[in-house]
């Protein structure tokens, strides 16, 4: 009968222990203060507008040899001015910011 004693008042014990650590858990989460908590804000970053203008298609109509020749140098020129345009912009994205930027308010 004694051991029995000695194991309930050991048990109730480690009730009472565990109880108090449940509630201090409890007490713990429950907070209300606003440091708490963190918001977070995408901020989305785009190439500059003039890099974002479109390629120019040049169209001459083409009646002689000539023609074809201007019309020729004109596509050329324009993919060249096409292609300078992309480099700046992989340039652009190789040099700074991701496009998202998380950015931690209050």
């Amino acid at each position: 009968m004694k051991q029995f004693q000695d194991w309930k008042k050991s048990m109730q014990m480690f009730a009472t222990i565990l109880m108090s650590l449940f509630l201090m858990l409890c007490a713990g989460c429950s907070t209300t203060s606003r440091e708490a908590y963190q918001a977070t804000k995408v901020v989305e970053v785009y190439p500059p507008a003039a890099l974002m203008a479109p390629c120019p298609k040049p169209y001459r109509p083409v009646k002689t040899t000539g023609d074809l020749v201007r019309r020729l140098n004109a596509t050329e020129s324009a993919l060249s001015t096409c292609s300078a345009q992309v480099d700046v912009i992989r340039s652009w994205r190789s040099s700074s910011t991701p496009p998202a930027i998380l950015d931690k308010t209050n």
